[in-house]
């Protein structure tokens, strides 16, 4: 009996371990798309796996799209300009420059690239890396 007893509970054991360490890696979490009003449409969004951000050009109005990103636990704070044209979509791939469980902010802007001029931005976006 005392045999059982003591198999049952390394059983246990083992099983307890397997469910605390399987949380223990931070999930990342994606962000919503964020997109600007008309006229000049631009979308952004975040996939946390690859930490990429996204800027989508969804005007035909030859303007550039631009998604504004700020990275505070990574210093990073830049501007993804998308020139390639209407409907086209342009990323950055982060990965490793941000760390895990690291949150990013975007926002779709309409930009002038020969001015460097970026206005009419979306709200916010966040998601988790």
């Amino acid at each position: 009996m005392r045999r059982i007893f003591t198999a049952l509970a390394m059983v246990l054991v083992v099983f307890a371990l397997i469910l605390g360490t399987s949380g223990m890696a931070s999930a990342g979490t994606n962000g919503p798309t964020v997109c600007n009003s008309d006229p000049q449409t631009a979308c952004s969004w975040f996939h946390q796996d690859g930490d990429i951000v996204y800027v989508k050009d969804m005007n035909c109005d030859g303007h550039a799209a631009v998604s504004v990103v700020d990275i505070p636990g990574a210093n990073i704070h830049e501007n993804l300009w998308n020139t390639d044209g209407c409907g086209v979509t342009d990323s950055k791939q982060y990965g490793t420059s941000v760390p895990e469980g690291t949150r990013v902010y975007y926002k779709a802007c309409f930009g002038v690239w020969s001015t460097k001029s970026i206005t009419n931005c979306s709200g916010i976006g966040s998601g988790v890396a």
